[in-house]
């Protein structure tokens, strides 16, 4: 079963992101690999509904499993390749931000796949700042 979801273009991305950071870190905590990590991750158990920007009807409802203002980890019942871009909607949000599959790793019971948000680096720097 597809659904379509409406698009509606945020008017700054990082409002939305950063607004799923504060829910993450008031539901979860941060990484213990943060010194590591270009962003701090923190853990996240949200629903998200991804669509592929390639013009299919696919949409796939997942969960997200942490966020960082650089992207976000989620767990899949589906393999989706790196390279592809997706739109990212949160907790049945209409905003939506535009991210790009990093990887994707088999797991126990489906896939952890890591997205990239595509953003501008003086966002992500801002973003990077209040995280």
């Amino acid at each position: 079963m597809t659904h379509n979801v409406l698009f509606a273009e945020p008017k700054d991305e990082t409002l939305l992101i950063g607004s799923w950071l504060a829910e993450a870190r008031e539901e979860g905590c941060e990484d213990v690999y943060a010194g590591k990590r270009r962003h701090a991750r923190v853990q996240w158990n949200a629903p998200v509904i991804v669509q592929p920007e390639d013009g299919s009807a696919r949409t796939y409802y997942v969960t997200a499993l942490n966020i960082s203002a650089g992207g976000m980890g989620l767990r899949c019942g589906e393999a989706i390749s790196p390279r592809t871009r997706l739109r990212l909607f949160v907790n049945d949000g209409v905003d939506s931000v535009i991210g790009v599959v990093r990887h994707c790793s088999s797991t126990v019971g489906g896939y952890i796949v890591g997205v990239e948000f595509v953003l501008e680096q003086k966002q992500v720097a801002r973003l990077a700042k209040t995280a």
